[in-house]
């Protein structure tokens, strides 16, 4: 999956890329929603199209952490990144990963 941010702060065009296992490419998608449901959305695409393994590398370096770990202290957050960990332990392997916006590594 990959995320980008528009000129308006508020809305991002999120897209997503299915691949199998050798790279080749099965579907796709794209689409300009509210930044904070982003991640959430594309986990449901991706749960919709059947897939069991998954590697998401986000470059929001904050929503990667705050998914990683347990405690969250934003009560306004919980809910969606409660949604977005349950997505996540529904696919039987998944790998999450802060990927830097110039296309750099971790």
């Amino acid at each position: 999956m990959h995320d980008s941010t528009l000129s308006n702060p508020e809305k991002v065009g999120t897209g997503m890329i299915i691949q199998d296992n050798n790279g080749d490419w099965i579907a796709g998608a794209y689409k300009h929603i509210p930044c904070s449901v982003a991640l959430r959305h594309s986990l449901m695409l991706v749960r919709d199209n059947n897939v069991s393994h998954i590697i998401v590398e986000f470059d929001a370096y904050s929503v990667t952490s705050l998914i990683r770990f347990h405690k969250l202290s934003s009560p306004l957050l919980y809910t969606l990144i409660y949604d977005c960990r349950t997505f996540l332990d529904g696919f039987h392997q998944y790998q999450l990963k802060h990927k830097f916006k110039e296309g750099g590594g971790e």
